[in-house]
């Protein structure tokens, strides 16, 4: 072959690389590390309120955790996982997320909590592989998560990208350029 390694193999190597065990982009071997989503709270920069969710990898047996923060817009969280985790989910959202509703729009009072109750529960749903793997590995390239594969590219190339649909996406990008990338889904 062309030596690119199939999309399948590419999300079970990047999610081997942050300690989860999966067997293709869709079923999973083995236990994984548990994962925390914490909205701690949100800043204004000009016109825009940023919310910034606190993000980590606990493995069991030892291995070294990853933390990291990713600051994000409502509406660029909405798209980027709100509405991909429930498009993958199909007819499953609803029963996973019963009672569980995403922040409203416009900042009304309660958004962070609301957010953070979602994320929460987005998060005990990867921990608990819910999810399937491929689904996991956009949620995780969404938030930033660390990648310290010795082949790059599938941190940031293609191999993943055709099987994550937001890879790649910038928060800080403009509003049409976001949108652009997330219509592609």
């Amino acid at each position: 072959g062309s030596g690119a390694p199939e999309p399948g193999d590419a999300v079970v190597q990047y999610l081997g690389a942050l300690g989860f065990e999966a067997a293709s982009s869709e079923e999973w071997r083995g236990r994984g590390p548990n994962v925390v989503i914490r909205v701690t709270g949100h800043t204004t920069s000009g016109a825009h309120t940023l919310y910034h969710l606190d993000c980590e990898l606990q493995p069991s047996g030892g291995a070294r955790r990853e933390a990291w923060r990713f600051s994000g817009r409502l509406k660029h969280i909405r798209m980027g996982l709100h509405d991909t985790v429930k498009r993958n989910l199909g007819s499953g959202y609803r029963a996973l997320f019963l009672g569980i509703p995403f922040a409203q729009r416009m900042r009304p009072s309660g958004t962070t909590s609301r957010l953070d109750t979602w994320c929460r529960r987005l998060a005990h749903c990867m921990s608990t592989r819910v999810l399937a793997p491929r689904l996991v590995v956009i949620v995780l390239r969404f938030l930033g998560a660390p990648c310290e594969m010795k082949d790059d590219a599938f941190c940031t190339g293609d191999a993943i990208a055709s099987t994550s649909g937001c890879a790649g996406v910038d928060v800080d990008s403009s509003d049409s350029e976001l949108d652009g990338m997330l219509a592609e889904l």
